[in-house]
């Protein structure tokens, strides 16, 4: 059976009879492998400390869907930060997707084939004050 042909449509029936009596199936969407690494830094300053952040987010090829009918690439994102935290407030400057990489991932919620663009790089800026 070729995917086009229950684009839209529903299968219904016992597991078994689909895929045989004892196999393993994977959940489409998610990578077989995936690995992340940061490194972290704080150095005393002042009253407080200045901290950074970065690393990486990495996830292997993988295919949408049990049926195998897209698969999406490999990717690897960045995220770094940097900070001040003293004792009754604190600084933060976040950036996700730190080389804007372009990536999509997988949302086999439902019956169809669903792939999800990646957000490009974001910032954000968090202040705190404790009183």
């Amino acid at each position: 059976m070729q995917p086009y042909q229950v684009y839209g449509g529903r299968i219904g029936g016992n597991r078994s009879i689909f895929v045989g009596t004892g196999v393993e199936l994977d959940r489409g969407g998610l990578p077989d492998n995936s690995m992340s690494f940061y490194l972290n830094y704080v150095q005393p300053m002042g009253d407080g400390q200045f901290t950074s952040s970065t690393g990486f987010g990495w996830a292997d090829e993988t295919y949408t869907d049990v049926l195998e009918t897209i698969l999406l690439p490999s990717y690897m994102v960045w995220t770094a930060s940097v900070g001040y935290v003293a004792d009754s407030y604190e600084v933060l400057l976040s950036i996700n997707n730190l080389f804007d990489e372009e990536y999509y991932t997988s949302a086999d919620l439902f019956d169809s084939v669903v792939v999800k663009p990646s957000e490009g790089r974001t910032g954000s800026i968090m202040l705190s004050y404790k009183f």
